[in-house]
């Protein structure tokens, strides 16, 4: 009796083993390798700023409007941004947060008129050397296909005049610089035609092709006015913008 007891605990713990080794055979999908990814309490940047940070950041880009994009001050939060993304880049490349957060961070260049900013190419340059898939065949199409469409100059040239002035008092802005982009975005604001306006806040912007303009007001630094942007129709000759009154940031 005992050896048929024996017999069976020996077949059982066989059987077992088998079951255990047929188990570790199987293939096993490996999970995301954690070394890859940022530890949250590591920090980037010569401001130190950890991921949630950054995204944060970010996230606050992504829902200002248009105008306060504009903003003088945004491009030195944008190329704060560039420095801590290429800091945890260099650390973390294979971070999956990170094609994203640079993807995002290149349409906030665009939108605050700075494309071709050596802060937005290195951006660029990271994603096409390190993450050229799909996504970022789209991010680059969004950013720089306005300015390859925008349409071309002709043989006529007009020029746009006005006057910025505050809009609540009237009284004239001067030192405030005035940006024409041909088409009806700002695409990139770094190499186009600018003026700043006079002691009585008149302007004249020249030698700019008969289309469709995209005009921009920035106030002087630190005035606290909000930044103005507008489209004027230039084909049939010169443009008077009028009266551009700014108000002040809320």
């Amino acid at each position: 009796m005992r050896a048929i007891v024996t017999a069976i605990a020996l077949s059982f713990s066989f059987t077992g083993f088998s079951i255990a080794v047929a188990a570790a055979d199987e293939p096993v999908t490996a999970a995301p390798a954690l070394s890859s990814m940022a530890p949250a309490d590591e920090y980037f940047g010569r401001h130190q700023e950890s991921v949630l940070e950054i995204r944060n950041r970010l996230d606050a880009l992504d829902s200002q409007s248009t105008g306060m994009t504009l903003d003088p001050g945004v491009r030195g939060e944008l190329d704060d941004l560039t420095d801590a993304i290429c800091d945890w880049q260099q650390k973390y490349p294979g971070d999956p947060w990170l094609p994203r957060s640079m993807r995002r961070l290149l349409l906030d260049y665009q939108r605050a008129g700075a494309a071709s900013s050596p802060g937005a190419l290195h951006i660029v340059a990271l994603l096409q050397s390190n993450y050229d898939d799909t996504d970022t065949a789209v991010a680059l199409s969004e950013v720089f296909a306005p300015a390859a469409n925008a349409p071309e100059q002709t043989q006529q040239a007009v020029s746009v005049h006005g006057t910025v002035v505050d809009a609540d008092s009237g009284e004239p802005i001067a030192g405030a610089v005035v940006i024409v982009t041909p088409g009806d975005t700002n695409t990139d604001l770094n190499d186009a035609p600018s003026v700043t306006t006079g002691d009585d806040g008149s302007f004249v912007v020249a030698d700019l092709p008969a289309t469709t303009l995209s005009v921009t007001v920035r106030p002087p630094a630190e005035s606290g006015y909000e930044p103005y942007s507008f489209t004027v129709d230039g084909s049939a000759g010169d443009v008077d913008a009028g009266v551009i009154q700014l108000e002040f940031e809320e």
